[in-house]
């Protein structure tokens, strides 16, 4: 057939007496041995396209990886620089609570010990 710019196509549309004899599919089938996409066949494009998606993924997990360990390794750092430590923390924190257990029972002792001097004066 002819294409609108004029120029004739290589394929044409069975038409008339040969209905029925699955040329059109034979010359559908055919397309995937042109090179009508970019100069090249279609399955090597496909091929191209994919194998580029492929190296542009993995080159992005790779470089996620890489920013990762360098988060990991910056977090790390402010923590060596900011002092503070988690088991330190709590050791404090049980240091403390045991000074004001043992600062409570003193008060305790200290109000006992002013009740009964009270006791034995006032009698």
């Amino acid at each position: 057939g002819a294409s609108a710019t004029g120029s004739s196509s290589v394929y044409s549309v069975n038409a008339g007496d040969n209905v029925g004899d699955n040329g059109n599919a034979r010359l559908i089938a055919d397309l995937i041995n042109q090179t009508i996409v970019s100069g090249v066949k279609p399955l090597d494009y496909y091929q191209s396209i994919v194998s580029d998606i492929g190296v542009k993924a993995s080159s992005a997990k790779t470089s996620s990886n890489a920013q990762q360990t360098v988060v990991d390794q910056l977090e790390q750092r402010r923590q060596e620089f900011s002092g503070v430590s988690l088991d330190e923390e709590a050791a404090n924190l049980l240091k403390f609570q045991k000074s004001y257990e043992a600062g409570a029972k003193m008060i305790t002792v200290a109000d006992d010990l002013l009740t009964s001097l009270l006791n034995l004066v006032g009698k």
